[in-house]
């Protein structure tokens, strides 16, 4: 019997002087003194900046398309009680299609009234 169990990797804990050395392509002098624990850690990483301007920004891209399209989801489903139910494609595309031009009729009433 195998055991495939997956476990967490341990987080690199590693300073800002040891990425910095690391980027460059050395060894930091602390790490060469214990072999053991050099063979341990991850000396090829890329570290990244996790909610930095880059991650947010690409954030804010994809989500402000999805947060004006998915109200309009959620109104189908909760008040228009839609479920598409068809067999082929072709059957659901039409299903959506009517329940989107119906709601856009919801939307124009609304705003000339």
């Amino acid at each position: 019997m195998i055991d495939a169990s997956i476990i967490e990797a341990p987080h690199q804990r590693n300073t800002d002087d040891e990425k910095e050395v690391l980027k460059e392509g050395h060894i930091p002098e602390e790490w060469a003194a214990r072999p053991a624990e050099l063979r341990q850690k991850v000396r090829d990483g890329r570290w990244t900046l996790k909610r930095g301007r880059g991650k947010r920004r690409a954030n804010s891209l994809t989500s402000r398309p999805r947060s004006g399209v998915a109200h309009v989801f959620a109104f189908q489903k909760h008040h228009m009680h839609l479920i598409v139910r068809t067999i082929g494609f072709a059957r659901a595309k039409t299903k959506i299609g009517i329940s989107n031009i119906g709601h856009t009729m919801r939307r124009l009433m609304f705003w000339e009234a």
